[in-house]
């Protein structure tokens, strides 16, 4: 009888893990956060910010303020958008510094679209703008 009864749990648990396992195996959002530190954001120099809206730009150079911005923008999950439209106007665009070599560029199109080295991201935060105005404020 206990033999019956392990054999019945056993089928319970295989059964419990095939059906999650079903429902989590859907095609998985493309998450940025990995594709946005393919480069080691340690040895960044350098944020040059250009707001789209004036035109007026900076650059960041003071270390804590790089640690804070990429951690803020990368801190965002992002999924990449169908269609790929090339989108006129930005908010802000970011590029990003290893010495002299520009590494990474990041151009917030929208409260929610992001360009990443010319890919659109759309994230489910309005949020983003408000990292980089921060930031772009304090630089000034």
């Amino acid at each position: 009888m206990v033999k019956i009864i392990h054999v019945v749990m056993l089928f319970i648990v295989i059964i419990g893990l095939v059906g999650f396992t079903e429902f989590t195996t859907d095609e998985p959002e493309k998450d940025i956060r990995s594709e946005i530190l393919n480069v080691s954001y340690a040895d960044v120099t350098k944020i040059s910010i250009i707001n789209g809206l004036s035109g007026d730009s900076i650059d960041i150079k003071n270390g804590n303020k790089i640690t804070t911005l990429v951690n803020c923008i990368s801190g965002f999950p992002f999924t990449e958008t169908e269609g790929q439209k090339d989108v006129n106007g930005y908010l802000y665009a970011l590029n990003f510094y290893e010495g002299g070599q520009r590494i990474s560029t990041v151009t917030i199109v929208g409260d929610d679209i992001v360009q990443i080295n010319g890919v659109y991201y759309k994230s489910n935060t309005t949020q983003i703008e408000k990292c980089v105005t921060d930031v772009f404020e304090s630089g000034k």
